[in-house]
């Protein structure tokens, strides 16, 4: 008697490494993807929290109910509220010093700003630019 694994055995085997690795492969991408997803949401939280703060320091700045104004992402820097050399994590790439943030509120009441943010030149029409 012949002692050993037939090729059909050995295939067998191949095939459910392949699978396993395949479905790991698969798991560890969405992780990654979700990581990069869950830091660059962080990071738009901090440029909210940056343009809130500038928001409290510039109250007489603040639009009134109907109006807003908008920063770009470099104001923000140049304020001294952001890190100079934000990344965004699922490109890799700079974010651009001239993504436009826009913010429009009620009544001048800093709790009720709403910040929207990479809004393009069409967004702002009507709203005053800052700086």
């Amino acid at each position: 008697m012949n002692k050993g694994f037939t090729l059909i055995e050995l295939l067998a085997v191949i095939i459910i490494i392949c699978l396993i690795s395949l479905l790991s492969i698969i798991s560890v991408s969405n992780i990654v993807t979700k990581s990069k997803n869950d830091l660059y949401n962080e990071q738009i939280s901090m440029i909210d929290k940056a343009a809130r703060s500038w928001g409290s320091e510039n109250i007489d700045k603040l639009p009134n109910e109907d109006e807003c104004i908008y920063l770009k992402l470099n104001d923000l820097k140049t304020y001294g509220l952001l890190d100079s050399n934000l990344k965004d994590p699922r490109s890799n790439n700079k974010i651009s010093d001239e993504m436009k943030i826009k913010i429009s509120g009620e009544l001048n009441d800093y709790d009720k700003l709403i910040i929207e943010y990479e809004v393009d030149s069409s967004d702002v029409v009507g709203c005053k630019y800052m700086y």
